[in-house]
C-alpha cells in the first residue's frame, strides 16, 4: 500500500491494509468534524466516521470495535501533527504563502495525513501550496504549538524541516493566492499565528546547525509516584 508522497513499505496482508484505509478515514472525518463550517458539514463528517468504524468491525469480524471507533475516534484530534517546509533562496530569503481563506502569510505546510512520515508530508504540503518540489535537507525544530502562538481547534504539535529546492519560482495551488521570498528582517503582515516565531527561531538554529526542541525537566513535570512510593 502507498499514501501520497510516501516511500516504499513492506508488503502488508490485505486486513492491514483495509484496517489502515479505516484509519484514514477516521482521521479525514475527525478533522473534517473540527473545521466543519456548518450543520451539514458536521453530518457528512459523523456519516464518514460511522463508515470507518463498520469498515474496521468489518475486517476485524468484531462488531465491537464499531462502537468503540465511533465513540473514540475522534481522540485523534488530539494532538494533530504538523509539518512545514523552510525553503530559503541563494539571498537568504525565506518562502512563503498566503492563504485564501484568511489572508494571513504562512510556511507551507499542513497537517500530517494516516499512513505519512512527517517529511513527505511537509513536501507534498510545499508541493500542493505552492507548486515546488524539494529535498529535506534536516529537522529545524519540533514545536508544541499552543507554547509557539498556534490558535486552531486542536492541539498541533509542529515539526519544520529545511528543505532544498532548485527549479522554476512558486506557483499556488487552490488553497493559497500568493507565494513569494522575504526577508527574514521583513516578513509580510498579516502573519499566521505562530508561523513568524518559528521562522525567527529556526533560521537562528539553522545557522548553528541545531535543532529546536521544547525543553522539559522531569523533577518540573506532576509525574505519578507508584512506580517510586519510596523516593
Amino acid at each position: 500500500m502507498s499514501f501520497r508522497g510516501d516511500m516504499s513499505r513492506p508488503e502488508l496482508s490485505t486486513a492491514d491494509e483495509i484496517s489502515l484505509i479505516a484509519d484514514e478515514l477516521r482521521e479525514i472525518a475527525a478533522a473534517a468534524r473540527m473545521f466543519a463550517q456548518d450543520s451539514y458539514e458536521q453530518d457528512r463528517a459523523d456519516r464518514t466516521m460511522a463508515a470507518a468504524a463498520r469498515l474496521a468491525a468489518v475486517i476485524t469480524g468484531d462488531q465491537a470495535v464499531e462502537s468503540e471507533f465511533t465513540e473514540r475516534g475522534w481522540d485523534r484530534l488530539a494532538p494533530l501533527l504538523g509539518a512545514a517546509a523552510i525553503v530559503l533562496d541563494d539571498a537568504g530569503r525565506v518562502l512563503l504563502a498566503r492563504r485564501a481563506d484568511n489572508g494571513h502569510w504562512n510556511l507551507p505546510g499542513g497537517l500530517v495525513e494516516v499512513g505519512e512520515s512527517p517529511s513527505t508530508a511537509a513536501l507534498r504540503e510545499l508541493w500542493e501550496e505552492v507548486g515546488v518540489r524539494g529535498e529535506v535537507a534536516g529537522v529545524i525544530g519540533i514545536y508544541n504549538g499552543p507554547d509557539w502562538g498556534t490558535r486552531s481547534a486542536g492541539h498541533v504539535v509542529h515539526i519544520d524541516y529545511h528543505v532544498e529546492v532548485a527549479g522554476p519560482p512558486p506557483v499556488v495551488g487552490i488553497e493559497m493566492t500568493e507565494a513569494a521570498y522575504f526577508p527574514p528582517d521583513a516578513l509580510p503582515h498579516p502573519m499566521h499565528p505562530g508561523h513568524k516565531e518559528r521562522i525567527e527561531r529556526g533560521l537562528v538554529q539553522l545557522e548553528k546547525g541545531t535543532a529546536h526542541f521544547d525543553p522539559a525537566q522531569s523533577d518540573q513535570m506532576d509525574l505519578p509516584m507508584h512506580q517510586r512510593e519510596n523516593l
